[in-house]
C-alpha cells in the first residue's frame, strides 16, 4: 500500500476508523472550487502538510470519489478548511 509520510503510524492490529461516505472538513494546501476531485498532498518537500488536501493530481495520491463541496484559498504556510464528500461503496 501506499503511504503517506510523517511520524504517526499504525502498528499491525491497530484499530484505524474509516470513512467511506459523508462529507468531513479537512486543511487544504491549494486554492479549490466546489465539484473538484480530491487528493492527499504527498510533497515530500513539505513533511509537516503531508497527509492534508488538494486539488492537484501532480505527485499526490488520489482519493476515490473525493469531491470537493465549498471552496477554500489554502497554502502550504497557511492551510485553509474546505469540505470534503466521499461515496465508496459500502
Amino acid at each position: 500500500p501506499v503511504s503517506i509520510g510523517g511520524n504517526d503510524q499504525y502498528e499491525i492490529y491497530d484499530a484505524v476508523n474509516v470513512m467511506t461516505r459523508g462529507c468531513i472538513w479537512v486543511y487544504v494546501v491549494a486554492t479549490v472550487a466546489y465539484g473538484e476531485d480530491v487528493y492527499a498532498f504527498n510533497d515530500k518537500a513539505y513533511p509537516a502538510n503531508q497527509g492534508q488536501f488538494t486539488n492537484s493530481s501532480s505527485g499526490n495520491l488520489v482519493v476515490p470519489s473525493g469531491k470537493f463541496r465549498s471552496a477554500a484559498v489554502g497554502t502550504t504556510n497557511a492551510p485553509a478548511l474546505a469540505r470534503i464528500e466521499l461515496n465508496l461503496p459500502a
